[in-house]
């Protein structure tokens, strides 16, 4: 009896989901068992390309520094059109941002500026053309920002020294520190040696009707009218203004502070007061201020006589600033006063 013959159909292929469907694209297998998953890697490699890979502190863009900005530009574009006076000024700055080197300018103006995300008032400096700004925390030594804080709007025509800290060359404009011109002002100073009683130049920053304010190589002081004249002035604002330059007595150095003395320059007037304004003598004077019933009239112009009345005057009749007729009528050794009667108004 003959054989049957195979079937020339295959059993049929139990139906795979969707998942089994997409990993076998590409396949030539007809087994019917599912194949294993592929690890990632071999996915990338059956398909050729790579998965970008997450975005790390590592990976991401680092900001450019101030510096490495300063350094990308191309500075014969930007200054070939620039007249000598503009392009000293500017190689000054370029000095000063990559060395540290001191500049001087005057204080044109305080303005208020947002720098950054902040608001902040900062003065105004001016060499040639190119607007520097020096922001309040970068005016004074750490020690000293409170201390003058309500100070910088007198600072109008005073020279300050300042360090360059960033430019923006297309602005036309850069900002500074005069707190890093104050620490090499300071390390100069040290080297230097000086003793009491040497003499010094200072510069004058602000003033006000009885105080003002000097900088002596780095170091800020602020004198009352006993430091700065043997004699009463009704304004120091007459004599004195931001920008002039004194000479001053160097009394010492406690820690960060200076002690400077500018009356001190000159001798006390009181020597020699008898041959210039002998006992009875009648001069004319002036009425510099009042307290307790007694009445400061200046002899000189840093010399100060103090007066009474005479009998018969009044308080109410006499104002500061009037012009007088005083009779000098005793001298005191021991403090170097003098002290005399008013007779009249002039």
């Amino acid at each position: 009896m003959p054989r049957k013959k195979a079937p020339e159909t295959l059993p049929a292929v139990p139906e795979s989901n969707e998942t089994d469907e997409i990993r076998d694209i590409g396949t030539e297998s007809t087994e019917t068992e599912t194949p294993p998953e592929t690890p990632p890697v071999k996915e990338k490699r059956r398909w050729g390309r790579k998965k970008d890979k997450p975005a790390t502190a590592e990976t991401k863009e680092k900001p450019v520094s101030s510096r490495q900005a300063f350094y990308d530009l191309d500075f014969r574009k930007l200054d070939k059109d620039l007249s000598p006076d503009e392009q000293q000024e500017w190689n000054a700055i370029y000095a000063s941002f990559r060395a540290g080197s001191i500049l001087t300018g005057r204080v044109a103006g305080v303005d208020s500026i947002k720098l950054g995300e902040e608001r902040m008032t900062c003065l105004v400096v001016f060499d040639y053309r190119v607007k520097v700004l020096i922001p309040y925390p970068e005016i004074w030594a750490e020690e000293e920002s409170r201390q003058y804080e309500r100070v910088i709007h007198r600072f109008l025509g005073a020279e300050v020294d300042y360090v360059i800290k960033q430019i923006d060359r297309e602005g036309n404009c850069a900002v500074a520190s005069r707190a890093q011109a104050i620490i090499y002002r300071r390390k100069s100073f040290a080297k230097r040696l000086y003793r009491s009683g040497d003499l010094v130049d200072c510069r004058i920053l602000a003033v006000s009707t009885t105080r003002m304010l000097l900088e002596c190589e780095g170091y800020d002081s602020t004198l009352s009218q006993r430091n700065i004249s043997y004699g009463t002035i009704l304004d120091l604002r007459e004599d004195f203004r931001p920008g002039q330059t004194v000479k001053a007595v160097f009394k010492g150095l406690e820690g960060n502070r200076i002690r400077l003395s500018v009356k001190e320059v000159n001798p006390h007037p009181f020597e020699d007061v008898e041959s210039r304004h002998p006992l009875h003598c009648r001069r004319l004077s002036r009425i510099m201020g009042k307290y307790a019933g007694g009445v400061f009239c200046s002899l000189e112009k840093d010399f100060t006589c103090m007066c009474l009345y005479s009998p018969g005057q009044k308080d109410s009749d006499f104002n500061i600033g009037d012009n007088v007729i005083i009779v000098v009528t005793k001298y005191d050794y021991d403090n170097k006063l003098v002290y005399g009667r008013i007779v009249s108004s002039w």
